[in-house]
């Protein structure tokens, strides 16, 4: 009987760990420390939102930031990289500007995964309802498992033609 009420309090000390740890607001965001444009960017941005690519899955985060300055990060698609759909990332692009690789991929795609949670919006356009593309970029970049899955069977089917 003892065992039982010890048991069933760890059981109510865990979901009220993790009840809290769901509850509290996560830390902002300092970007001060990272690479450019990152470093540049008035937080919090107006806009954030994300689209793919007509390759098959490159995704681009789009940012408008406080001062309504505007920045592009691409995430090329690789579909060899069975566990890494996206290992390079790259500023700037569509508006004219140069694509510049970024130094650290990694993190800017922990940035751009944060900044899609945090302040990603839907995207519209005349005469229809709200797009996903946001959810999308956001389950591209955080690497489901299904992903993987369609990578190994690309792969396999190009070893065989």
């Amino acid at each position: 009987m003892k065992q039982r009420t010890y048991l069933v309090i760890a059981a109510g000390l865990f979901l009220l760990l993790v009840l809290v740890l769901v509850i509290l607001p996560a830390k902002p965001l300092d970007l001060s420390s990272d690479e450019e444009p990152f470093k540049s960017m008035a937080m919090p941005p107006k806009t954030v939102y994300g689209s793919g690519c007509m390759d098959g899955g490159s995704v681009v985060v789009f940012i408008v930031d406080r001062l309504d300055i505007k920045y592009e990060i691409t995430f090329p698609i690789d579909y060899d990289g069975i566990r890494n759909a996206h290992p390079t990332a790259y500023f700037g692009g569509n508006h004219g500007s140069k694509m510049v690789p970024s130094k650290n991929p990694a993190r800017a795609k922990a940035i751009a995964i944060r900044l899609l949670d945090d302040y990603g919006t839907e995207i519209y356009y005349r005469n229809m309802d709200s797009h996903d593309y946001t959810k999308r970029a956001r389950t591209s970049l955080s690497e489901p498992l299904w992903g993987a899955g369609y990578r190994v069977y690309r792969k396999l089917e190009n070893l065989f033609d």
